[in-house]
């Protein structure tokens, strides 16, 4: 109570202590002071209104255990310690806008990107709600140290009159918790300052289904030189990032290294895939997957692998690579499922999702089948095992075998 009146030292010696005084180190090495009002609080004090509003940091311990007397008497009053601590935060220092750290977070994650870290796609989407419009604009101008359960469920009201889905929320909601995540990480953010997120709950994702003999008549309809793409994906547990990305270096005859992926532009870097794994193992199919690659290798010119030709090329591609375009590649599907007389089916649900629901359907392990698609959470998995329920009438035949007829006069 150093520096405070008589009068006032007396009301306070009535007043029953609200927080503590710790200290913090910082990167210079000096050290600031913070009052903690603890966790049932969820509220910490890192400065005072100096000239014109702008928070002055507590540089000695005399100074915060001031401004802790002062917060005292005004809760004796019968203030409210959220409005008090409002008061005393004044405007908020640029250190402390939560879009400074977003900006510098995006600098990180560029680095990542270059380095093949991270994906180029979750790069462009954060990047998207990061701009002066987008999806964090709610933040801007607010305190990083500020964020309450109750900011983050406004948050959520906002996003939804924006016209976003449960899923898009949770996405947005998703990246802007890394955001906090990764200045927990260094340092600058107290784990106990970041709220508990609200759960969102979305819609449960289920994906259309065909029979592997109806995949069998589509593949058939498309022409051989132009069948590659489309058998990996069928069979081989490949997402259409990483069948676009494979180059002519990536089968040496006996196994396929899958590593890599591409974005869905023709000029996208060949990046990491989407799980970071790589693996290099022969075809599962080797009667479709295998004879058409040997094909290739056979087929594939000098002068295409200096080029750097793609591994599944589209011949009537125009780019050096051959490399296929996302239209290209829905183009060539659609026709082919209308030819074999399939209803469409768009190629990821029809390619991967239909041969991991017909291996669950077939029985086997979860062990096989996480190998087979790289899924980094068994948990994945799970949707496979739903969509493989059993065929219709196969749970009556268990839950009411046939039983002897019997004579009605019976």
């Amino acid at each position: 109570m150093t520096g405070l009146r008589p009068l006032t030292q007396a009301l306070l010696a009535d007043v029953a202590p609200l927080g503590r005084i710790v200290e913090k180190p910082i990167p210079s090495g000096a050290v600031r002071f913070i009052i903690d009002f603890g966790r049932a609080a969820t509220e910490r004090v890192y400065s005072f209104p100096g000239p014109g509003g702008r928070p002055v940091p507590f540089y000695t311990r005399e100074q915060a255990q001031r401004a802790l007397d002062l917060i005292g008497l005004r809760v004796r009053d019968g203030a409210s310690l959220k409005a008090v601590l409002a008061s005393l935060r004044g405007t908020v220092a640029p250190v402390d806008r939560i879009e400074r750290h977003i900006a510098r977070w995006l600098e990180v994650w560029e680095g990542r990107v270059a380095s093949g870290q991270r994906s180029e796609n979750s790069l462009r989407e954060y990047r998207r709600y990061a701009a002066p419009d987008g999806h964090f604009s709610y933040w801007g101008g607010k305190d990083v140290r500020a964020i309450n359960r109750g900011h983050l469920e406004d948050y959520i009201v906002w996003l939804a009159a924006r016209g976003l889905k449960a899923k898009s929320i949770a996405n947005v909601c998703g990246a802007f918790k890394a955001m906090l995540a990764w200045m927990v990480e260094r340092g600058d953010l107290e784990e106990q300052e970041v709220p508990r997120f609200p759960k969102i709950t979305v819609p449960e994702y289920a994906p259309r289904i065909i029979s592997m003999e109806e995949l069998e008549l589509i593949l058939d309809q498309i022409p051989w030189e132009r069948r590659g793409v489309f058998l990996v994906c069928a069979y081989e547990g490949v997402r259409i990032s990483e069948a676009r990305a494979f180059g002519l270096d990536d089968w040496d005859g006996k196994e396929l290294n899958i590593a890599k992926a591409v974005g869905r532009r023709i000029d996208s870097p060949v990046r990491a895939n989407k799980t970071h794994s790589a693996v290099r193992r022969p075809p599962t199919v080797p009667e479709a997957t295998g004879v058409w690659l040997n094909w290739r290798a056979t087929d594939a010119t000098a002068a295409a692998r200096l080029r750097g030709e793609a591994l599944f090329p589209n011949p009537s591609a125009e780019n050096p690579t051959k490399r296929w375009s996302i239209s290209a590649f829905v183009r060539e599907w659609g026709r082919a499922c209308k030819a074999a007389g399939v209803a469409y089916v768009p190629i990821g649900q029809a390619t991967r999702h239909s041969s991991l629901t017909a291996m669950a359907r077939a029985g086997v392990s979860e062990r096989i089948m996480r190998a087979h698609s790289r899924h980094r959470d068994s948990r994945s998995l799970d949707r496979y095992a739903r969509l493989a329920a059993a065929p219709p009438g196969a749970l009556v035949r268990v839950l009411r075998p046939p039983r002897p007829s019997r004579d009605p006069a019976e």
